[in-house]
């Protein structure tokens, strides 16, 4: 029991030694400089003058009557769906289409069946169908004798060398 007193007492001691630590005289703050003077500034720029009043612009005139877009031929949509066709990869849906529309074959304008013949003999010649790739070239040449394929058209492997063959036999026919 009296090393509990001991500890009690020095604990007392510890305890009054750290009271009387924090009740000492807080030191004075040490004397504060003065600020430096610094010269007047500049007063802060004015405002910008108000905007002048500006007469609002007038309305834009109302837009011209809707005129309707005439409607494409039926040959031109149905030549349209044939390509879609073809370039969606569906070779022997594309020139079936094409050989079954009516509307493509009895339009008057040649170009509609000028294309439509190229369009089905790229699709025969895709399909490793040469015989029908050359009927189809030997009728677009007999429609347009002069007609040539685009550049980039003309160097393909599959339809080129066939195209080549028809417009040889095509010119011949036209010496004669």
């Amino acid at each position: 029991m009296e090393i509990r007193a001991y500890h009690r007492g020095a604990a007392v001691l510890a305890i009054a030694w750290l009271l009387s630590a924090c009740a000492t005289q807080p030191q004075s703050p040490a004397p504060v400089a003065p600020a430096p003077v610094q010269a007047p500034t500049a007063p802060p720029p004015a405002p910008p003058p108000a905007p002048a009043v500006v007469e609002p612009a007038p309305p834009p005139p109302p837009p011209p009557p809707v005129q309707a877009v005439p409607a494409k031929r039926p040959s031109e949509l149905a030549l349209r769906s044939a390509i879609d066709l073809y370039e969606d990869g569906k070779f022997d849906e594309a020139a079936r289409a094409i050989q079954n529309a009516r509307e493509i074959w009895s339009d008057p304008e040649k170009e509609v069946r000028i294309e439509a013949h190229k369009i089905a003999a790229f699709s025969y010649c895709v399909t490793n169908r040469r015989t029908q790739c050359r009927r189809q070239f030997d009728a677009l040449l007999r429609i347009e004798p002069g007609f040539q394929l685009k550049p980039t058209e003309a160097g393909h492997p599959l339809w080129g060398p066939v195209f080549q063959q028809a417009k040889r036999a095509s010119d011949a026919r036209k010496k004669r």
